[in-house]
């Protein structure tokens, strides 16, 4: 949600909260004014929880998705990986020392890579 529309619906139940305050005595005379007052801060306060429980349950969910499409991308890597590692002992057994070198190499930079993907999305603890 963008900033305009958090601010249109805490004006909403703010201004709903007010509106009971104020005209809860008038509709019921009977009532002390501060019974109005106290309905109307009841309602403001739940029109802000609700709002909050919204607002978090949309944020878990866009970080579930990232989280997912993230998992998607290592195991790609980790794939790609096992290749690699794979090519290296079919070049080690075949006896290619200059392939074997260039192998290991592709090896070595694809385990920098995913230790330094992993430690970049690593969540803040």
């Amino acid at each position: 949600m963008t900033v305009l529309t958090h601010l249109a619906y805490a004006l909403a139940y703010l201004v709903t909260g007010v509106s009971i305050a104020t005209t809860l005595p008038y509709i019921r005379p009977d009532l002390d004014p501060l019974v109005g007052w106290l309905a109307g801060t009841v309602v403001a306060l739940s029109g802000g929880l609700v709002h909050e429980v919204v607002t978090r349950l949309e944020r878990e969910r866009a970080a579930a998705g990232r989280f997912d499409r993230l998992h998607g991308t290592v195991e790609a890597l980790a794939a790609e990986l096992a290749h690699q590692k794979a090519a290296v002992e079919e070049a080690r057994r075949a006896g290619g020392a200059a392939g074997y070198d260039a192998v290991v190499q592709e090896v070595k930079l694809l385990q920098s890579l995913v230790g330094r993907l992993t430690a970049a999305r690593r969540p803040a603890e």
